[in-house]
């Protein structure tokens, strides 16, 4: 059903549908905020594998996060969004999930459409303060130094195979 929602989400003539019931959009919203922790910083940008093999629901948050992305094109949903402190959800799925393919992809284009001319969510991203970095050991495990400079700017580099 969801996987239905999210693809009619992506066609004008099904926005406009959906666009008749925004108690949808609500139970969408709703559903994923139940399923998202929320967190002031992340712990861990990533779930693991082991953490996917114990999940029911494979996709359905990157199906949830689909939806609303699609339906940000509409103004009325980008209200609601507002209205529902829904930026803060979003915000906590920008991260990989091996149970939800791509489901930071999806959330960082469902709050670029929903900060476009929108100037209340572009408050709650404004607002943001930078808390520190994210786990980065699975990076590091690759062989990439991270480093977060005094400006703020994060720096990405390859380690050499003789360095520690």
């Amino acid at each position: 059903m969801v996987q239905y929602m999210s693809y009619l989400s992506s066609r004008e003539d099904g926005r406009h549908i959906l666009m008749t019931h925004p108690a949808i959009f609500t139970t969408v919203l709703r559903t994923l905020s139940r399923l998202t922790p929320r967190t002031n910083k992340a712990d861990k940008a990533y779930a693991t594998e082991e953490e996917g093999k114990k999940s029911t629901y494979h996709g359905l948050k990157r199906d949830l996060v689909r939806c609303i992305a699609n339906l940000m094109a509409m103004d009325m949903f980008k209200d609601q969004l507002c209205a529902e402190e829904g930026m803060a959800i979003l915000l906590n799925n920008c991260r990989v999930d091996h149970c939800n393919p791509y489901l930071g992809q999806w959330s960082v284009l469902a709050i670029h459409n929903a900060c476009e001319n929108h100037s209340g969510n572009q408050a709650v991203v404004a607002g943001l303060k930078r808390q520190g970095s994210a786990d980065v050991s699975m990076l590091r495990k690759m062989g990439v130094d991270v480093d977060i400079g005094d400006d703020g700017t994060v720096r990405m580099k390859a380690k050499m195979p003789d360095e520690p």
